[in-house]
């Protein structure tokens, strides 16, 4: 998480250099920041051992690339924590998040519905997000 607000001001130089609108530069954040945090922090449980309450220390990395297009930036999100595929989503999983008072499901959604497309795979060991954010 010490590096949160460092990826985030890289893509949002990214979206701006891109010359995207500004309702679009902050959903780019939102989104980079709501993978960055899932990463950080349910990665981190999967993979580190319970010592009394806390857990081990884990390293984990993050790679996140930005290239503009000549319709908008394509961003690709990577880290290697264990499989994960954000966009395995059910459809009403926010409605149902929020009708049942229950932490988590919402963010998924965001990552989902914010990007004009988004798509997932894993390769080489990493989880590999791909974005793209129109103009």
């Amino acid at each position: 998480m010490d590096s949160i607000d460092r990826a985030i001001q890289c893509v949002r130089d990214a979206g701006i250099a891109a010359s995207l609108p500004d309702e679009q530069v902050r959903k780019l954040e939102l989104v980079i920041e709501e993978l960055f945090t899932n990463t950080a922090t349910h990665a981190v449980r999967r993979n580190g051992e319970a010592i009394g309450s806390s857990i081990a220390a884990t390293k984990l990395y993050v790679w996140i690339a930005a290239n503009p297009t000549s319709k908008g930036l394509d961003v690709q999100y990577q880290d290697d924590g264990p499989a994960f595929d954000p966009t395995a989503i059910q459809a009403d999983a926010a409605g149902e998040a929020v009708a049942n008072a229950r932490v988590g499901g919402i963010g998924r959604v965001l990552i989902c519905s914010l990007p004009a497309s988004v798509s997932y795979d894993r390769e080489n060991g990493r989880n590999r997000v791909s974005l793209h954010f129109a103009r």
